[in-house]
């Protein structure tokens, strides 16, 4: 297998651009125009049949593409303005061929399969993005490791404050949007959805269920604070003596940042051995021509 496979479009014949012999110096997938369209005319929408392997996009209506001339006639050399998509593919400039260009990306993206590599592919694209968060990650670690060693008690109790909160300011919103004005309420009646008196009563009902719901839970949650308040508090000054343990141990210190690194690598190197099994499928061209 190969991962350029699937950071790459493939032509009418099922080469990969980019990646397949012959196709190695064109990078970029360009929908040709159809030979139906008058040569020279000033139109407003494109025929896109066959796709070819190009090394630069298209500029305008004077740039010709040899490559586009197939043996049936379908296709013509003569090219259009076209914009670099995500650094694969030659689409249509949106402001002149609109509907053509969602024709084109429908036939590149439209089964699930060809969405999901298209996401999954973008994935080692992103890696200054997942090494900065996994330097984050063990970084923020570190910080509330050392505000546990100093303030755990103060921690637990203003998790359990913010619970208690939470619940109730939920429950207030909920109870306040079943008896408030919806917002498409506002808008003009023909475009409101047409809803029964009893649909809206239902909804009104649930609301505020859902609102005393939260009031319970922030009551139950209140109370099993202050009754267990001595054993919150016993496990807090735990908390604390476990981390002082861990900061005067050097190998226990190390323990979170060999852990993420240890799981960021294992990911890295699952994530690179899927990409080669997808990579892996067979490509197969096909030359339907897509009416706009």
């Amino acid at each position: 297998g190969s991962i350029g496979r699937l950071f790459h479009g493939i032509d009418s014949d099922g080469l990969v651009c980019g990646v397949d012999t012959g196709v190695e110096e064109k990078p970029l997938l360009f929908w040709c125009m159809s030979a139906q369209v008058p040569t020279g005319a000033s139109v407003t929408a494109l025929s896109l049949g066959r796709r070819v392997c190009v090394e630069s996009c298209p500029g305008g209506m004077g740039d010709t593409v040899q490559d586009c001339v197939s043996s049936n006639g379908t296709a013509t050399p003569d090219g259009y303005p076209t914009k670099v998509l995500v650094g694969r593919y030659c689409m249509p400039d949106l402001d002149r061929y609109r509907d053509a260009a969602r024709e084109a990306i429908s036939s590149q993206l439209g089964g699930f399969d060809e969405r999901a590599a298209e996401m999954i592919s973008s994935i080692p694209s992103a890696w200054p993005a997942l090494i900065g968060a996994l330097v984050l990650a063990v970084a923020l670690g570190y910080v509330h490791l050392f505000l546990l060693r100093c303030c755990a008690e103060v921690f637990i109790w203003i998790s359990i404050a913010l619970s208690v909160l939470g619940l109730g300011a939920l429950g207030a919103y909920l109870w306040l949007s079943a008896s408030s004005e919806t917002v498409e309420s506002r808008l003009p009646e023909d475009l409101q959805l047409s809803k029964s008196a009893s649909l809206s009563a239902d909804e009104e009902h649930c609301y505020k269920i859902a609102s005393i719901v939260c009031w319970v839970l922030s009551i139950v949650a209140l109370c099993m604070a202050c009754c267990l308040r001595s054993s919150i508090d016993a496990a807090a000054a735990c908390v604390e003596v476990a981390c002082e343990a861990i900061f005067e141990m050097p190998t226990l210190l190390m323990a979170p940042a060999i852990k993420a690194i240890s799981k960021g690598l294992l990911s890295v190197g699952l994530l690179y051995g899927f990409l080669l099994l997808w990579s892996v499928g067979d490509t197969s061209g096909y030359d339907t021509p897509l009416s706009t």
